[in-house]
């Protein structure tokens, strides 16, 4: 026969267990801290170029006796940029904590995402990834968010002589073959120094740019022994360690000489060249109160206009009246309000001084009835 019993555990062994447990709640809830929100934003876009400052303590809630942040870019893939260059050296520099607790982010010292180098094949990644942590001041984590940062690039680059045109006019640059030093004024600073600007490689062979802080010189690079303008469409792409950070697009036209007459210009489409279209006549009451400006490339040459001569109906006309004037700063020529004039034909030789000392002759002829 076999004998049956209850197994019990002794009393001082369910007391010892009890008293373990109790032990180990409280050696467990002296390394919890309190629960530290951090509610960081987790996604932030800059244009290339833009700079942004975070003050960390302002995300951070039950901080207690205070905590220090660091940050870290393991998340984020070390490109290597040039053979001396990585993607986590460029990090360093971009993203940093200061000793007060605020997050600067310096678009500038990185590059758009996505982009991929002319140079070695390399891409950046999609967005930069970045864990920013806070410790207790005895070393411990107590919060840690991962930041998602896009740098994105510039936009076109903008000129100010664009911006001085008139409405209608064609936004050309109108540059002499010969002119090795045609610098055209940017709307807004490049905001980098160590960036280039770069043609597709037939445009190249013959159109040279570089790109200053505030400016772009444009030359040719061909034979300047032109006869015939050439007009050119020209999207250069802007690039730091052959990665793509912006780009450009606007048009320019080499001229074999100085262009001074009164009219405009206009792109043909059958044939994506530039036309003029001249003001070789001009209807105007015998009161007068007219004005013409004429066009002058480049203008930069620019001195000073003055009418040479004036002739009515082919016969010498002494103006003793003053009834025609020329702006000699602008060479717009204006008709006085007036009641000598005789209708006919009135031919006005125009001469435009430059600043290199030649003297470059247009004519005018108004008709007044």
């Amino acid at each position: 026969m076999i004998e049956t019993f209850n197994m019990r555990c002794p009393h001082f062994l369910v007391y010892g267990l009890f008293v373990l447990a109790l032990l180990s709640c409280k050696k467990d809830g002296a390394t919890v801290l309190p629960e530290v929100s951090f509610d960081l934003p987790a996604d932030i876009n800059l244009v290339y170029g833009k700079h942004d400052t975070i003050d960390l303590n302002t995300f951070i809630v039950n901080q207690g006796n205070g905590v220090n942040f660091s940050v870290g870019f393991e998340p984020t893939e070390n490109v290597q940029i040039t053979p001396q260059i990585t993607l986590h050296n460029q990090l360093e520099k971009a993203i940093f904590i200061d000793k007060s607790g605020k997050l600067f982010i310096k678009s500038e010292e990185l590059y758009p995402n996505g982009t991929t180098s002319s140079l070695n094949g390399k891409k950046i990644p999609a967005q930069y990834s970045v864990t920013v942590s806070a410790k207790s001041t005895d070393g411990k984590e107590v919060a840690q968010k991962l930041l998602s940062i896009r740098v994105l690039e510039l936009e076109d680059l903008q000129f100010k002589y664009f911006d001085d045109l008139k409405k209608g006019q064609l936004k050309i640059f109108n540059i002499l073959y010969t002119d090795t030093d045609s610098y055209f004024t940017l709307t807004k600073p490049v905001p980098s120094k160590n960036l280039i600007i770069k043609l597709t490689e037939a445009q190249a062979k013959e159109v040279g740019l570089s790109l200053q802080d505030t400016a772009l010189k444009i030359y040719w690079k061909g034979n300047a022994n032109q006869e015939h303008d050439k007009y050119m469409e020209l999207n250069p792409k802007l690039e730091k360690n052959g990665f793509a950070i912006g780009s450009a697009s606007f048009s320019i036209r080499y001229i074999p000489k100085i262009e001074f007459f009164f009219g405009e210009l206009y792109l043909d489409p059958s044939t994506q060249s530039i036309k003029k279209l001249s003001t070789s006549f001009r209807r105007s009451s015998v009161e007068g109160g007219s004005a013409v400006q004429p066009t002058f490339f480049p203008e930069k040459l620019i001195s000073s206009f003055e009418i040479s001569s004036i002739e009515k109906d082919g016969r010498i006309f002494s103006d003793t009246e003053m009834v025609f004037t020329i702006d000699k700063g602008t060479g717009m020529v204006s008709v006085k309000n007036n009641t000598s004039l005789k209708a006919g034909i009135y031919t006005l030789t125009l001469q435009a001084n430059t600043t290199n000392g030649q003297k470059v002759i247009t004519t005018l002829s108004l008709g007044l009835e």
